[in-house]
């Protein structure tokens, strides 16, 4: 099962870097705050990372349980499932 805090650790590692990078390149500090906020809005809760949690979400907690109906008992009826 997928664990959306790992996802997110990981969407933070590859943001620093980008973000280091883009650091070493921009030489212009307004330029490179600009560019440090565009891309913070589209890997954070407004962007990437909702849409992940979206994905992720079945109905349970936090996106990390699946459906948590009752099942379907043997004969078809619903409720019947351990």
């Amino acid at each position: 099962m997928v664990n959306l805090k790992a996802l997110e650790a990981r969407i933070n590692e590859r943001a620093n870097q980008i973000l280091k990078y883009a650091e070493l390149a921009i030489p212009n500090e307004r330029t490179f705050e600009f560019f440090r906020s565009c891309v913070l809005d589209e890997l954070g809760q407004k962007g990437l990372r909702s849409d992940i949690a979206t994905l992720l979400d079945h109905g349970g907690k936090g996106g990390t349980e699946a459906w948590n109906g009752m099942g379907r008992s043997h004969t078809g009826k619903k409720g019947g499932a351990p």
